[in-house]
């Protein structure tokens, strides 16, 4: 029997260690704030845009890690400004419009693995921001909480990048991502639609929230938003 001892050092590199910090400061610090000025709820909406903005920027160079957490930013931020003024809430037919508009989605963002993140950020937020919307917030106000939430958990994860940077030398020699061509990325996408296959993933999503919209609406609540949130992430992840 070999025994094998398992450092830290070796079990978390330590850029990873840093992006996990980065990321637990990104969430708990919007709500400390809020939470000591006495403004919790909108301490609360700066930390969810700082999750989902932590959640991107994780790979590849500086560049393109500013380009994906910019990108990821701006469609949660679009998904909460939507969700919270036309988002679906209340009767179950704007909810299954929500349904079937995630399949068109669902199928654009198999284009490239950018825009499948980014997608998936868009319809995340879209029920948070409806929900939101519901309580009777501000589109504007809510989008800039999110906003501000997700440009400083995206800072934070630049700041442990570089950290990483800084004390782990062999960090330096990540190489950037593989360089994708668009013409290509197109001319497969636009190939694939063609086929059943191609189709899998979005109707998948569609037929998913479909059934979560049904229940949504037979369980009793006012917090059964959760049933479709919850599918849409797991569905999609």
């Amino acid at each position: 029997t070999e025994i094998y001892t398992l450092s830290l050092h070796d079990a978390l590199p330590i850029s990873d260690t840093f992006l996990m910090v980065a990321a637990g400061l990104a969430v708990a610090l919007p709500i400390a704030i809020g939470m000591a000025t006495g403004r919790t709820p909108e301490g609360m909406i700066a930390a969810v845009g700082a999750l989902l903005g932590s959640s991107s920027g994780q790979a590849g160079s500086l560049r393109q890690r500013c380009i994906e957490i910019f990108t990821s930013g701006l469609a949660g931020m679009s998904g909460i400004a939507l969700g919270s003024t036309f988002g679906p809430r209340g009767p179950i037919l704007p909810w299954l419009v929500f349904a079937a508009a995630s399949v068109l989605i669902a199928a654009a963002s198999t284009f490239r693995p950018s825009a499948a993140k980014s997608s998936l950020l868009f319809l995340v937020a879209t029920v948070i921001g409806s929900t939101l919307g519901a309580a009777g917030r501000s589109s504007g106000a809510l989008a800039l909480q999110f906003a501000i939430g997700a440009a400083f958990g995206g800072v934070l994860t630049l700041v442990a990048y570089g950290a990483g940077w800084v004390f782990r030398p062999t960090s330096r020699a990540t190489s950037p991502l593989p360089r994708r061509s668009w013409a290509g990325d197109f001319g497969a996408w636009r190939e694939s639609l063609k086929h059943l296959s191609g189709w899998h993933y979005p109707l998948r999503l569609g037929t998913c929230l479909l059934v979560a919209v049904v229940l949504m609406e037979l369980v009793p609540g006012s917090h059964t938003t959760w049933i479709v949130l919850t599918t849409t992430i797991a569905v999609v992840n």
